[in-house]
C-alpha cells in the first residue's frame, strides 16, 4: 500500500473509531439543547451528518486515487451467489413486510414509535425536514458502508493474517455500534448487531451494494411510520 494512501486510510479508521462516538454524541446533545429555542435546528443538524459523512468517502477516495486503485474496486456488484442473493432478498422481503405490517397495525407502529423515543428529537416532524431526512438516509447507507465495511474491514484484513474474518467482522461491528454512543447503550448494541448483520451481507455477497441497500432501507423506513407532517395551517397557527 502506498505510504500516503496508508496514512489517509488510518486517520479516517482512527477518527471513527476514537473521535465519532464522542463528537457525534457532543452534536446531539447540542441539537437537542437547540431545539427548544431554534425551530431549525434539525434541518441543519441533517445536512451537517451529509457533509462530514461525503467529506470521510471523499478521504477514501483520494487513499484509493493514492494506490492507484478505481473506487469501483469497492465492487458495486450483484451477489456473487445464490447464497448470498438469497440473503440479500430475505432481508429487502422481510425489511418490507415489516414496514407493511407496522403500517397497517396500529399496536406495531406504536411499539416502533416507541423504540425510537431515545431518538425522538432527530426524527422529522414538518415536510422539508423530511426531504433532509431522506438525504441522511441516503447518505448513510452509502457512506457509512463505504466506510464501515468496504474501508474498516479491508484495513483490518490488511494488518495480517493473523486477524480472520470472524475477527474483522466483530471489530467492524462494534466501532459501527460504538459511533451510535450518542443513542445509549442500549442503541450502541443494538446498531452493533445491525453491524454485524451488514458485514456478513457483504462478506457472503462479495459487494458493498447489498449492504449499502439494506441500510438505506432500514433508515427511510422510518418515513412510512411516522405521523404525516402538519399541514402549511398548522404550522402557523
Amino acid at each position: 500500500m502506498a505510504t500516503g494512501a496508508w496514512w489517509v486510510e488510518t486517520a479516517v479508521v482512527l477518527y471513527l473509531t476514537l473521535v465519532e462516538p464522542f463528537y457525534g454524541k457532543r452534536e446531539y446533545l447540542r441539537l437537542v439543547n437547540r431545539m427548544a429555542v431554534d425551530p431549525a435546528a434539525r434541518a441543519r443538524f441533517y445536512w451537517r451528518i451529509v457533509l462530514l459523512e461525503w467529506f470521510l468517502v471523499a478521504l477514501v477516495s483520494i487513499s484509493l486515487r493514492l494506490r492507484r486503485e478505481p473506487f469501483f474496486r469497492l465492487d458495486l456488484t450483484l451477489p456473487r451467489s445464490a447464497a448470498g442473493a438469497g440473503l440479500v432478498v430475505g432481508i429487502c422481503a422481510g425489511l418490507v413486510l415489516s414496514i407493511g405490517l407496522s403500517a397497517l397495525s396500529p399496536n406495531l407502529r406504536g411499539r416502533f414509535r416507541r423504540q425510537l423515543e431515545p431518538v425522538q428529537v432527530l426524527l422529522p416532524v414538518t415536510r422539508p425536514e423530511r426531504y433532509g431526512y431522506v438525504a441522511v438516509a441516503l447518505t448513510a447507507g452509502f457512506c457509512e458502508e463505504v466506510l464501515f465495511r468496504g474501508l474498516f474491514m479491508t484495513y483490518l484484513s490488511s494488518l495480517g493474517p493473523w486477524l480472520v474474518m470472524p475477527s474483522i467482522v466483530a471489530i467492524s461491528a462494534a466501532a459501527f455500534g460504538f459511533a451510535h454512543l450518542y443513542q445509549g447503550w442500549k442503541g450502541v448494541l443494538g446498531t452493533g448487531v445491525l453491524g454485524v448483520v451488514l458485514a456478513l451481507v457483504y462478506v457472503y455477497t462479495g459487494s458493498l451494494l447489498w449492504p449499502i441497500l439494506v441500510h438505506a432501507l432500514l433508515d427511510l423506513r422510518v418515513l412510512a411510520l411516522l405521523p404525516p407532517p402538519p399541514s402549511r395551517h398548522e404550522v402557523h397557527a
